[in-house]
C-alpha cells in the first residue's frame, strides 16, 4: 500500500523510542529537506513531537521536561555533519571518572566553533583536528580526552580498570586495545596496562 511522505514520516517517529531526537537529515531518504521540515512542523501540531531548535525535534518522553545530553549532542552533531567528542569534565563524566555532572557539557569536534543552549543545559563544541574526532570508536576518544583532562601520573591502571569497567565491555576494552597507539605515548601506555590487566580478569 503506498503511503504519502507524510504518512512515512509519522510512521518513523512512532517507531522511535521517547525522549529520542530528530533532525531534518535523518528522513533524507523519505523527502528533499523544505519537505520534511514542513511536514514535521505539521506534526507538533499533533504532539508527536516537539520542536527544540530550528531543524530539531524530539519525541517527548514522560516524566521529562527535555531530552538527555547525549541526544542533544547527536542531534546537533548529525545536523551539522559532524563527528563529536566529549572532552574536559564532560568526557570524564562520561566515561565513569567523575561521578559530578558537568555545569557545561563540552565536546570536540571537526565542524565549527559554536555554543548551544537549551534551558538551562549549555553545550559547547569547539573544533579540534580531525585525528582526534573521527578516527577512534566513540569510548576510546572519550577515554582519550577524559585523561588529557586529568594528567600524566594522575591515575593508575588499576584505578583506572575499575572506574571504566562499568561502561566498557569486553568488545570496548578490544577495541581499546586495538587503538591504543593512536594515542598520546603516555595514555598510550596506560592504556595498554588497563586492557592487560582486564584480560587477566577473563
Amino acid at each position: 500500500m503506498f503511503e504519502t511522505l507524510h504518512e512515512q514520516i509519522r510512521t518513523r517517529l512512532e517507531k522511535l523510542l521517547p525522549g529520542q531526537v530528530v533532525v531534518i537529515s535523518d528522513f533524507d531518504d523519505i523527502a528533499e529537506p523544505k519537505t520534511v521540515s514542513k511536514i514535521l512542523q505539521r506534526l507538533c501540531d499533533s504532539e508527536l513531537v516537539h520542536k527544540l531548535t530550528r531543524g530539531m525535534f524530539w519525541k517527548k518522553a514522560p516524566q521529562k521536561e527535555a531530552p538527555s545530553v547525549k541526544e542533544l549532542a547527536g542531534g546537533i552533531a548529525r545536523q551539522n555533519g559532524w563527528h563529536i567528542v566529549p572532552t574536559g569534565e564532560t568526557a570524564l563524566y562520561v566515561v565513569g571518572l567523575s561521578d559530578e555532572e558537568p555545569e557545561e557539557w563540552a565536546f570536540i569536534s571537526d565542524g565549527t566553533n559554536r555554543n548551544y543552549s537549551f534551558g538551562e543545559t549549555v553545550l559547547t563544541f569547539r573544533h579540534a583536528a580531525a585525528r582526534y574526532v573521527n578516527s577512534l570508536s566513540e569510548k576510546t576518544a572519550a577515554l582519550i580526552q577524559a585523561l588529557k583532562s586529568l594528567g600524566q601520573n594522575a591515575i593508575s591502571p588499576e584505578q583506572l580498570l575499575d572506574a571504566i569497567k562499568r561502561r566498557f565491555d569486553r568488545a570496548d576494552f578490544a577495541k581499546l586495545a586495538e587503538e591504543a597507539k593512536k594515542a598520546p605515548a603516555w595514555i598510550a601506555s596506560l592504556l595498554i596496562a588497563v586492557c592487560s590487566l582486564y584480560e587477566n580478569l577473563l
